[in-house]
């Protein structure tokens, strides 16, 4: 995934960053996410970085494992169709 984040472009990150955290924030499966990766994904927040390459690579993994449906139909409503399908294929493997 971390090759397809570098195509996102920079003016659509901060509301793709922010589209991810709702899914993030708001789901019912919130078990499923590793600590490691939440207390990554804390510290780029802290550091106001969760709109760059690494931030958004992380917000889509969390997104793909507590919320996949909602990750890749956020994704296909802004225009990300190549990052979405790569997510339904490695959601049906």
């Amino acid at each position: 995934m971390e090759n397809i984040t570098t195509k996102i472009p920079e003016n659509m990150r901060q509301a793709i960053s922010e589209k991810l955290t709702d899914i993030i924030l708001n789901t019912q499966n919130i078990e499923k996410m590793p600590a490691t990766l939440a207390k990554t994904i804390l510290r780029q927040w802290q550091n106001n970085q969760l709109n760059t390459e690494a931030g958004l690579q992380n917000l889509i993994q969390a997104a793909a494992v507590v919320d996949p449906e909602k990750t890749i139909t956020s994704l296909e409503e802004v225009g990300l169709t190549e990052l979405a399908q790569q997510l339904k294929t490695k959601e049906g493997a």
